[in-house]
């Protein structure tokens, strides 16, 4: 054995020797294998942790920039907004991490989360633990630089995700209503990220429309499981709720529609006529998604969804361009 180990080497000693030997031009034009190996992993690793952050989420934090584009304010504010909507991002992707660290059990048994860093086993738990300790650490960072209460919104939405990711999910109802919370909690830091108050019916469109995408994403899951499961993995769902999840998003798809009708009413003093076409675009947009939902054909990812899907984004578009001129 030990003379194995010796031959073994002189004989690495000899291949060093050897490429270093080479013609410097002939070295940079012809790298080692090994060397190109290394840096395959090292970008496979890499891009196995920007997929785990979700980075696509941070578009979620937009919605920090609504409370200053209702009062034109954003060029006053562009660097407080730009700092919260990098805490926010850094918020959101520490709690995917932990989500994903807490349900990976549960998404090995999904066709479709099974191929999630963590559920492959692809990222260790350490890992995990270190990332997600930095990102928090720099959200904190920025938040500090921002009001006091810009600090509160974040720290409640740090508590309440982790709260969602040990508790609530696994609660009727109660995980759709958290997952509202914490897309308001995105316009209260906006608001109070440039000091400013929103009215109450911009929450009541916020909170509606928020609670119907939280319902549309159940039920996705469940239509799109149907056959596979009884329950969902790790949720408080079975199919015997489809048709009560059905009722429900129907109607809150409905009541988001009539609030945003209210909140055009009581800013129509500052606002052109044709912002009342945005109705229809969101009506329209939203039986589409439910129907899509219904079938389980809807992505439950929706932010995806919408970044990918051609009528969404021409949706989106032509209601910002209405926006613009109203």
């Amino acid at each position: 054995m030990a003379t194995f180990r010796s031959a073994y080497r002189s004989a690495l000693f000899i291949q060093l020797l050897a490429s270093y030997r080479r013609n410097p031009v002939e070295r940079e034009m012809s790298p080692e294998p090994q060397s190109q190996a290394e840096v395959a992993l090292a970008s496979h690793k890499l891009w196995i942790v920007l997929h785990a952050l979700r980075l696509h989420h941070w578009l979620k934090n937009c919605l920090l920039l609504v409370p200053a584009i209702i009062t034109h304010a954003v060029s006053l504010n562009l660097s407080n907004l730009s700092i919260g909507f990098v805490a926010y991002g850094c918020a959101s992707s520490a709690n995917y991490l932990m989500n994903d660290l807490l349900d990976k059990e549960h998404d090995r048994q999904d066709s479709i989360k099974r191929e999630r860093a963590q559920a492959a086993e692809y990222l260790s738990p350490r890992t995990v633990i270190g990332l997600t300790i930095a990102l928090v650490s720099a959200a904190m960072v920025c938040a500090s630089l921002l009001p006091a209460d810009f600090q509160l919104t974040l720290v409640a939405y740090l508590l309440i995700c982790l709260a969602y990711s040990l508790l609530l999910k696994r609660v009727k109802l109660i995980d759709i209503l958290t997952l509202t919370i914490l897309f308001d909690l995105r316009l209260a830091a906006g608001a109070a990220a440039i000091k400013i108050s929103l009215p109450n019916t911009l929450w009541l469109v916020g909170s509606c429309f928020f609670f119907t995408m939280a319902l549309f994403k159940r039920l996705t899951q469940l239509s799109a499981s149907k056959g596979l499961f009884e329950r969902l993995p790790g949720r408080p769902y079975g199919h015997a709720d489809l048709s009560t999840l059905l009722v429900l998003a129907g109607t809150s798809g409905v009541a988001s529609v009539l609030v945003s009708a209210i909140f055009l009413t009581d800013v129509s003093t500052r606002a052109s006529g044709v912002l009342w076409f945005v109705l229809l675009l969101q009506a329209t947009w939203l039986a589409r998604c439910y129907f899509a939902a219904a079938r389980g054909t809807l992505n439950e990812d929706l932010v995806l969804f919408i970044i990918t899907d051609v009528p969404s984004c021409s949706i989106v578009l032509a209601a910002l361009t209405l926006m613009a001129i109203g």
